[in-house]
């Protein structure tokens, strides 16, 4: 268990480390690994953990606010652009030729 803990301490602040520049990519393999770690120690909960497993395990879990506003700001950034792609859009539709570009036009002069 002690094994599992320290892996779990070490991903957590080395993704702790560089999460102001961490992309929505590299979270989520944080995540994934972090998973797993947790899967695998979940497997060994019927045995006793000491107080100082579970101190450590606690002081992971309390960074844990700061992953979820990484990936909240993450959100937000690819909402915006999401936004910002569909004005484009819009704009652009605005300007395309609203004629059939084949068709003549003829000029009446009197």
């Amino acid at each position: 268990m002690d094994n599992l803990i320290t892996q779990l301490e070490e991903i957590t602040f080395e993704a702790l480390n560089q999460l102001d520049y961490m992309d929505a990519d590299q979270i989520s393999m944080f995540v994934d690994k972090r998973e797993s770690i947790v899967m695998n120690m979940q497997e060994l909960l019927h045995q006793d953990t000491t107080l100082d497993q579970r101190a450590r395990v606690m002081q992971v879990l309390n960074h844990e606010h700061l992953f979820l506003a990484r990936m909240e700001l993450l959100r937000q950034e690819a909402s915006d652009s999401i936004q910002q792609l569909e004005r484009a859009k819009i704009r652009r539709s605005a300007y395309e030729l609203a004629y059939a570009p084949e068709s003549a036009f003829f000029d009446k002069r009197n």
